[in-house]
């Protein structure tokens, strides 16, 4: 059964083990609102009726985007998104996206009360963007929910934000038990087997802290000492000492950013200089000021980091440096998101009426956006974003390579498990990826993951029939494959080397169209150069046939692949820049050792509205 909102907010439990967490009673301040309570129910008609009205006038498309305190990054990002949209042609449905900026959080929600019933007051707002604190994202989703706002909050972490299943409040970023998963895998990947727990005692923080000593039970790191402070004390020396007279290999410390900063300094004065791991707080730059070179070997989840290899991502970080004249964050990267987002939603909804666009938003085919995928369950949470890490060293924020394939390989083999059930043969992927293998069993393995992720059971493959022309198009690596599988492979045999261009081009079109009636899933191998714009009108017809193609990512002039197969990019061997930085993290295993484990780790691109257009849109399982 569930249970009502108002009693949820007025006493909410996170069990961990056997603690049980009371949160901060929200029902003062809705025994507020109620004092001055507007009639929602009037609010939310009159929206639909403007958005009725609006849709026929063509009046602007209005929406609400908080600024963020902690910089103007998250509106800058969601004003570039606005003007992008304004500049095409049609624009949003012909008609204008006018953001309308709004600062409400620095005064908490006592402080912006009553700046957010003026938004949800008027009918003219359509949706608001922001609120970065969950303590005021929480009771504001209460607001926006009862006058029939859609609220997409872009900073929100907190499990309260959506566990009241309510209609029109949208999460853009993983929840905390996502972002304690990821962590707990981290902390093993890197061989911590004792640790130490520090929180402050907020609701969000110790929420945080506890769902990381669930899962750090659950993964055998033994929990050495746990404590917890108020945010607001100067002095956390009295903790600090105690943790000198035990042995650990890292901190996991869950504390507002400035709270965090003053532990991390205190930590390292008393010559403690293990690791520390943490929630988004260790993300802001505020952190690394204040803590200086005591920030060193402090572990940051993100969920955005410029990427020269995706189209998407890099236009963006461009357009936005052009722009502003700097890089864009997180919070830049959000912003943009989540406007785009919202516009791809009212396009498929073809109005913006509350009730259908909110629906539309929940069941719309997964977004992809520069700070990852997006799909929404029916509470609002979001499904296939995950976060990525970097680490302070030198007063500097730095990637950390590839550390978050272990955990998104991991959860890959948990989601199979779980729809194929136990007796199901699956490759037990985390483990083959994570040891050194020749390059051609590499090969077969991705294959294998392509195959668990698309679940085809007939592939096409065009090749000459000679010991080299099997060579270029990687035959024999594709039988290995099928035999390991069990799925069947659909030949067609050009004898190029004896063919003009010409005669290859009406070859590959006859193959094309002989294999599209057998085979639900093309693999992609050497044409000889026949040149992208031919070959992209080639893989383009098997739009009609819903069939994928993929190949493996050394085929750069291969355009219009659905799936890219390929090692990671940011991994090379023997290079100082990245793996150098895990030096100072591991415990108990060599650097060398560490590079050789991740040296095989694969790389998925996916073209995802490709394989939309193909109805198949599994894949938002893992990105890889």
């Amino acid at each position: 059964m569930k249970t009502h909102w108002l009693s949820y907010l007025c006493n909410v439990r996170v069990v961990s083990q056997t603690l049980i967490l009371r949160s901060l009673c929200l029902c003062g301040i809705l025994g507020c609102l109620a004092a001055c309570s507007p009639d929602y129910e009037h609010l939310a008609e009159q929206r639909l009726i403007y958005a009725q009205q609006a849709k026929i006038n063509g009046s602007a498309i209005d929406v609400a985007v908080i600024a963020n305190i902690t910089g103007p990054e998250y509106v800058q990002g969601a004003q570039l998104a606005a003007e992008q949209i304004n500049q095409r042609p049609g624009k949003l449905l012909h008609r204008e996206l006018r953001l309308h900026i709004k600062a409400t959080d620095s005064g908490g929600f006592e402080g912006s009360r009553s700046k957010i019933l003026d938004i949800a007051s008027d009918p003219k707002i359509v949706a608001v963007l922001g609120h970065g604190a969950s303590s005021v994202a929480i009771p504001a989703s209460v607001i926006y929910e009862r006058s029939k706002v859609v609220f997409i909050c872009s900073f929100s972490t907190s499990q309260a934000f959506t566990r009241h299943n309510f209609q029109y409040v949208f999460r853009m970023v993983p929840g905390n038990p996502v972002l304690a998963s990821q962590i707990t895998n981290i902390a093993k990947t890197l061989g911590y087997q004792k640790m130490v727990v520090l929180h402050a005692r907020d609701t969000v923080n110790r929420e945080l802290a506890f769902l990381f000593e669930d899962k750090a039970v659950k993964n055998d790191i033994q929990l050495v000492k746990r404590a917890s402070f108020f945010a607001n004390t100067q002095d956390y020396r009295s903790i600090v000492s105690s943790l000198t007279k035990i042995a650990f290999d890292a901190v996991f410390l869950a504390a507002p950013t400035r709270s965090a900063a003053r532990v991390a300094e205190q930590l390292r004065e008393m010559g403690l200089n293990q690791p520390i791991l943490g929630g988004d707080t260790f993300y802001a730059a505020e952190y690394g000021e204040a803590a200086g070179l005591a920030a060193n070997n402090s572990i940051a989840p993100t969920i955005y980091k410029m990427n020269k290899t995706n189209p998407m991502n890099w236009e963006f970080a461009q357009a936005y440096k052009k722009k502003y004249n700097r890089e864009p964050n997180r919070n830049a990267a959000q912003g943009y998101d989540s406007v785009r987002l919202l516009a791809v939603a009212i396009e498929r909804n073809q109005s913006t009426v509350a009730s259908s666009l909110s629906s539309t938003l929940h069941y719309m085919p997964p977004f992809a956006g520069v700070t990852g995928v997006h799909a929404f369950d029916a509470s609002g949470d979001v499904q296939g974003k995950k976060y990525l890490f970097q680490v302070w060293r030198d007063e500097k924020l730095h990637d950390l390579p590839a550390i978050q394939q272990f955990y998104l390989l991991d959860d890959f083999v948990s989601k199979l498990r779980k729809k194929r059930g136990k007796d199901y043969k699956f490759t037990p992927f985390l483990k083959t990826f994570t040891q050194l293998m020749p390059d051609e069993d590499h090969k077969v393995y991705l294959l294998d993951l392509a195959y668990e992720m698309l679940q085809f059971k007939r592939i096409g493959i065009i090749y000459e029939n000679t010991q080299e022309g099997k060579k270029i198009a990687h035959y024999n690596i594709l039988k290995k494959a099928a035999k390991r599988k069990g799925f069947e492979v659909i030949e067609c045999k050009i004898p190029f080397s004896f063919l003009n261009k010409e005669q290859i081009k009406q070859r590959l079109f006859n193959c094309y169209g002989t294999l599209s009636l057998k085979m639900d899933a093309l693999f992609v191998s050497s044409y000889y150069d026949m040149g992208p714009e031919f070959i992209g009108y080639l893989h383009n017809s098997l739009k009609f046939y819903k069939i994928p193609s993929i190949a493996f990512s050394a085929r750069e002039n291969m355009p219009n692949i659905s799936v890219l197969l390929g090692k990671r990019t940011d991994i090379q061997s023997g290079q100082d820049s990245g793996l150098g930085l895990y030096r100072e993290l591991l415990n108990n295993i060599k650097t060398y050792q560490f590079s050789e484990r991740l040296s095989s780790l694969p790389e998925v691109i996916i073209r995802l509205d490709d394989l939309q257009d193909k109805n198949l849109d599994r894949p938002v399982d893992v990105y890889l």
